[in-house]
């Protein structure tokens, strides 16, 4: 997925100080624009200009490819492993625990080399697969893809400092829609080929072999280089970590999707735990700022996040737009699929080929903008206009969806109207924030702002998203079809897409499938609201 540019930046600036050299100079540069291998501080191991953006395009396509076969492998999940309760959260896990990794991606990549983090965490992102697709149960699954999002995490993150580093001024923009590129082919791919295997294990195990490729690929290329002074010692990087805000960073957002998802799923409304939780995830957002705005255990250079940057105005309607498109993002590549799924009665692989408008548009999007926005110049135009296309096309998506006379054409054509208005917005920011900062410093730090949004975004959606389908979708079923022939199980189930009751008897079926068709029209509301937010975003920039 999408990397956090601050960390390694902010330990370039850093090492800048340290080493007494000016890393906003003037650097040597390659023919085709890359500095070259002498550049102070960074030990390469070959041209940068050759290797790196073909090694982060292999990683960045390897991790969507985990995401987008995720989605459509998700009731054959549910119907060999049961705990329909859980469901929602392998798709959430991977987002949510990339989220709440953040500050560690930030800070750990100041204590090592950033090439020997990148190598480690490839592997360990392999190490999670492997756990995933052995898993006995969705707890088992769950863990393997947090163990892949804490390794994405670092990976994306010193893919993206790769650009930060070696590119210079205007390139940022073209390299970042470059790497999302590669994200959104994989996104393309991963669908129909995890869901070709019969065995859904397979689709996690593919991964290994992918992610070794990557490293054989990686090691020889990635330069090696380190953002901390040379006669530190590794107690004191270590003693600048801010632990209390990296465990903050990741306390909170789990608090917070565990408050919204397990309610009535697992807990009943109102109980004593769903309050407890709650109320646990407010104590912990007030404790993880006021923490980080007093610099508890920490200093204002070495705290998990840079504050400061917030009073920087001018980044702060990019990072909201960041968050939009994440929104977007979430809602229609998890619930198209099950659209297909559920009322198309599409197979797995047949919902991963109704997904292609849509990415396919998308990626055409992100190259195009990507490609023309340096030469534009004017870059509240993409959020504008991406913004409009986004209401545009959701609100189209909760008229249309419901109907149960809507054409699949209908829906594919408003499925690449929505890759088209979030291929303008999507990961645009971390080049754009690099374009309009006065400074590297100011460069470097506004940039973990932006994927706080977007991951923050996106987990945040799924979470809320998996909540609505699953108890709306829920008390909507027991009203039409509640009559006492089908139980709790039986419903929970059938809104799992697993193989139910419910699907056996035809009137009943017949209620399902219009109810679920409301509830994922009803999704897009968040989407729909996501859109009006960019688009004010863009006016006011």
């Amino acid at each position: 997925m999408i990397g956090d540019l601050n960390a390694v930046g902010a330990l370039a600036v850093q090492s800048s100080k340290f080493s007494g050299q000016d890393w906003a100079s003037e650097t040597p540069t390659s023919a085709c624009g890359w500095p070259a291998n002498t550049i102070p501080g960074v030990t390469a191991l070959a041209d940068p200009a050759a290797t790196m953006p073909s090694t982060e395009a292999s990683t960045e396509s390897r991790a969507s490819y985990d995401v987008s076969n995720v989605v459509n492998i998700q009731s054959k999940i549910s119907e060999d492993l049961g705990d329909i309760e859980l469901l929602a959260w392998i798709s959430l896990s991977y987002s949510l625990a990339v989220w709440a990794v953040l500050s560690y991606a930030r800070k750990i990549l100041q204590c090592f080399s950033v090439r020997v983090l990148y190598l480690v965490h490839l592997v360990l992102f392999a190490a999670g697969a492997l756990v995933a697709g052995s898993a006995k149960s969705i707890a088992f699954i769950i863990a393997g893809r947090s163990i892949m999002g804490l390794a994405g995490a670092v990976i994306l993150q010193a893919n993206a400092s790769y650009i930060v580093v070696f590119s210079r001024d205007g390139e940022s923009t073209i390299l970042m829609a470059l790497s999302s590129v590669a994200w959104a082919v994989g996104l393309a791919v991963g669908g129909p080929l995890g869901s070709a295997f019969t065995d859904w294990r397979w689709a996690f195990y593919l991964i290994v072999p992918l992610i070794l490729c990557a490293v054989v690929l990686a090691a020889p290329c990635l330069p090696a280089y380190e953002f901390y002074p040379t006669h530190s010692s590794l107690s004191s990087r270590l003693a600048r970590l801010d632990l209390l805000g990296i465990f903050f960073n990741a306390a909170v957002p789990v608090l917070f999707a565990i408050s919204v998802t397990f309610p009535s799923a697992i807990w009943a409304w109102g109980s004593g735990q769903s309050v407890a939780f709650w109320m646990l995830s407010a104590f912990g957002l007030v404790c993880w700022t006021t923490q980080q705005h007093l610099c508890m255990l920490t200093t204002a250079s070495s705290r998990a996040l840079p504050l400061h940057m917030l009073v920087r105005l001018k980044f702060v309607p990019v990072w909201v737009a960041s968050a939009c498109a994440g929104v977007s993002y979430a809602v229609t590549l998890t619930y198209m699929p099950l659209f297909f799924a559920f009322v198309r009665g599409s197979s797995p692989l047949r919902q991963a080929i109704k997904q292609l408008p849509f990415t396919i548009v998308f990626i055409l999007t992100l190259l195009l903008t990507g490609r023309f926005l340096p030469r534009l110049r004017y870059y509240k135009l993409i959020y504008i206009v991406g913004g409009a296309v986004t209401v545009a096309g959701s609100a189209a998506m909760v008229a249309v969806l419901s109907r149960s006379d809507v054409s699949d054409s209908t829906v594919l054509g408003i499925q690449a109207l929505l890759g088209f208005g979030l291929g303008l917005q999507f990961q645009h920011g971390i080049g754009i924030c690099s374009t309009i900062s006065k400074d590297q410093e100011e460069k470097v730090n506004s940039i973990i702002f932006c994927n706080l949004a977007l991951f923050g975004g996106i987990a945040t959606t799924l979470a809320i998203a998996g909540s609505i389908f699953q108890n709306l979708g829920y008390h909507l079923l027991v009203n039409a079809i509640g009559n006492g022939s089908f139980s709790k199980e039986d419903i929970r189930e059938a809104l799992a897409g697993s193989a139910s009751v419910v699907w056996k008897e035809p009137k009943a079926m017949q209620r399902a499938v219009a109810i679920v068709a409301t509830v994922i029209a009803r999704e897009f509301y968040l989407s729909l609201a996501a859109g009006i937010l960019c688009l004010l975003c863009g006016l006011v920039m």
